[in-house]
């Protein structure tokens, strides 16, 4: 009996947590109708993992490791480029979560990067099954970059929430 309530305190202090960004290593997102996983293969850029559910076998995903609901939410930076629509969007196990994704109009005359948020969603994943990704989307014409700006990158945030 101490023993699992010791493990229910543990996890209650550390709660699963996953924070990743693009640090070094960008991904080409073809211009079309196809959602890119973004890859976080920068091990430096994995902020924190307090259950180990990324890989460098698959740096697109974080796997949960305890079934649950997990908050979570991610962003796309685009590198410059005045043509084209941009997106970026949640998916559990390669689909989209819905009302989890943002679509803006081409950046029409910009210099600048463009970087798209997705908004906050609650996404229920079953242990080891489940996984999440940030994906992006382009529709310039030819193939973009992701882009990094220093404190403005793809990024991926998971937190768990509840049982």
């Amino acid at each position: 009996m101490n023993a699992q309530l010791y493990a229910g305190l543990t996890f209650l202090l550390n709660p699963p947590m996953f924070e990743a960004i693009q640090a070094t290593t960008t991904t080409s997102i073809p211009s079309g109708t196809s959602w890119t996983p973004i890859n976080f293969s920068d091990a430096a850029g994995i902020l924190a993992d307090t259950y180990g559910g990324w890989s460098s076998s698959n740096p697109t995903r974080y796997t949960a490791q305890t079934p649950g609901w997990y908050w979570a939410s991610g962003a796309v930076c685009f590198a410059t480029n005045v043509t084209g629509n941009r997106a970026a969007r949640i998916a559990k196990n390669g689909n989209p979560v819905q009302g989890a994704g943002t679509l803006i109009g081409g950046p029409a005359g910009s210099s600048q990067a463009t970087a798209i948020a997705t908004p906050l969603r609650k996404v229920y994943l079953n242990g080891t099954t489940d996984y999440l990704e940030v994906h992006g989307l382009q529709t310039s014409g030819g193939s973009l970059n992701t882009q990094i700006y220093g404190d403005v990158c793809s990024a991926l945030s998971i937190s768990f929430a509840h049982l």
